[in-house]
């Protein structure tokens, strides 16, 4: 579109500069041409430089009557109309502003190609990199999709260890279960002595007296055959104090020891169970006897009797 609009502008600037030495030229010979009404051919009129005697002495000239519709037309002179009075060249001032004109038109060419050529540039490298772009941008979807069903197949397969997770857990929590029962089982007929002295040295025969001693104070008549084991539990070698374990024959002499305990600190407060009913010597140590528990069952009685604690429950 600019490279049209300046080919128009040079048209124009080139034709304006033609008609211009012509005009001149037909003022310098002095002739104009008129129409003549009979041949409808231009008639020359004589000009003032030419001899007016031979026009004085000349006959008139009877004119036929012009006709009031016919109109008068002159023809644009031609560039050369006299070779003698025209010049075959036109003038130097009009020749150097064509030159002028010429050269400010080829500079304006020139700078509107370059930026042309720049725009076209331009747009072949913003093309380029929308092809890079687009090529990009394929790749991307492709290597989502790829991580999208990776993706797909990681959460399957975590749901599938989800839900082996949670058979597990409900298996584990039954393998819990049936152990707490066995434990619970196996130790139905024990109650633990809490806060004992240890005692260098000490022998399962001393044990065993120190059980009998407690049933003699106690005033409870368990013969030694109704004792299955006594032992201590294990603890830390730092500490100078442990359980000691006795397991009796059945549960209802487990019941009937507990009971006599509980009667014996509460007719006594003054002096509940210590280290001398075991047989002790030395300074008295409070002791507490309880019925021996599994560490779960353990934990549920810790919980409870904070609750009660918190609450304020008297008869707990």
């Amino acid at each position: 579109m600019a490279r049209l609009v300046t080919v128009v502008l040079i048209l124009a600037v080139v034709s304006c500069v033609v008609a211009a030495p012509c005009e001149v030229r037909g003022k310098e010979t002095g002739s104009s041409y008129k129409a003549s009404p009979s041949r409808g051919k231009p008639e020359r009129t004589l000009s003032e430089s030419e001899d007016m005697t031979a026009v004085v002495q000349s006959e008139p000239e009877v004119l036929p009557e012009r006709s009031p519709i016919a109109t008068q037309r002159c023809k644009r002179p031609r560039y050369c109309l006299d070779s003698k009075k025209a010049k075959k060249t036109p003038p130097k001032k009009l020749t150097s502003k064509l030159d002028e004109i010429l050269e400010k038109v080829n500079a304006v060419m020139s700078n509107q190609c370059a930026r042309l050529d720049a725009l076209e540039e331009h747009i072949r490298e913003v093309k380029q990199q929308n092809d890079d772009t687009q090529t990009n941008s394929a790749e991307i979807m492709k290597s989502i999709e790829f991580f999208g069903a990776r993706l797909s197949d990681l959460e399957n397969q975590i749901h599938g260890m989800e839900q082996e997770r949670k058979e597990i857990a409900v298996y584990l929590s039954k393998i819990d279960e049936k152990i707490d029962r066995l434990e619970r089982n196996a130790i139905k007929t024990s109650v633990e002595i809490r806060n004992v002295p240890k005692i260098p040295k000490e022998t399962k025969m001393s044990l065993y007296d120190k059980a009998l001693k407690l049933f003699k104070s106690l005033g409870s008549e368990i013969p030694k055959s109704d004792v299955r084991d006594v032992y201590r539990a294990p603890s830390k070698s730092s500490d100078s104090k442990s359980t000691i374990i006795v397991e009796f024959a059945d549960t209802l002499t487990k019941s009937n020891f507990l009971g006599i305990t509980k009667d014996f600190n509460n007719k006594n407060p003054s002096n509940r169970l210590n280290t001398f009913h075991l047989g002790i010597g030395g300074e008295k140590h409070p002791i507490f006897i309880s019925e021996h528990l599994t560490a779960k069952m353990k934990r549920f009685h810790f919980l409870a009797r904070d609750v009660a604690k918190y609450a304020h429950y008297e008869h707990c």
